[in-house]
């Protein structure tokens, strides 16, 4: 992808160099298409990132998200705070690295597409139940339910979202309204997961996968 961008950038400056307004329209054409490419390696980028961090290797939940929050708001301006309520309990890996990954999708799209000044995530443990609930709000653009991109428009991050809570017999809700932000909210209880779920291997096996559907894309 990168060479194709560095092809139409070449084709974009031949075509500025020309006083023919048919090439003038052709060079607005390969700025489009440059910047269409430069969005896609960014998110395929991301999306690579993401599956890398799939394998928490025994790192406690509330551990991995301070760290996503640590390296993620050093390089923006919004403020990411995380806060915790309940006793924490121990969780499978497999269980956190899906967590961790809806927190990170949800952050991401509030920083990408929201523009906000604050992102929340609070993190919530119920021992009794067994049961830990993730929300993730932002203060940010928001936008009117039932019109934000999905599948059909190459955008999967709510869909992606939603699969993990479901993978982990969950619930995943989505709230926005234009002009006061977006608020993403996940509830998971702890079942008695098979033991071999969470080795490194049937993580890699899960990245493999995911990694495929997204080539296939």
């Amino acid at each position: 992808m990168a060479g194709i961008g560095f092809q139409l950038e070449a084709c974009q400056m031949s075509t500025r160099r020309s006083t023919d307004p048919v090439q003038g329209d052709a060079a607005e054409h390969l700025d489009v298409a440059r910047r269409m490419i430069d969005h896609a390696v960014d998110d395929i980028r991301g999306s690579v990132w993401a599956l890398r961090c799939a394998a928490v290797h025994g790192q406690s939940l509330i551990g991995a998200i301070e760290s996503l929050v640590t390296r993620v708001g050093a390089g923006h301006r919004a403020q990411i705070r995380l806060h915790t309520t309940g006793q924490p309990f121990d969780l499978p890996d497999f269980v956190t690295g899906n967590l961790l990954l809806i927190v990170q999708e949800a952050v991401f799209n509030a920083l990408r597409h929201g523009d906000p000044n604050s992102v929340e995530v609070n993190v919530s443990f119920d021992a009794e139940a067994a049961a830990v609930e993730i929300s993730i709000h932002d203060d940010g653009a928001g936008f009117a339910m039932g019109e934000q991109r999905g599948p059909e428009e190459g955008h999967f991050g709510l869909q992606g979202m939603r699969e993990r809570a479901e993978r982990l017999g969950g619930r995943l809700t989505v709230e926005s309204n234009p002009g006061v932000g977006t608020a993403v909210c996940c509830r998971v209880r702890c079942r008695d997961y098979d033991p071999e779920i969470s080795t490194d291997d049937e993580v890699t096996v899960v990245a493999e996968t995911e990694d495929q559907r997204i080539a296939a894309r």
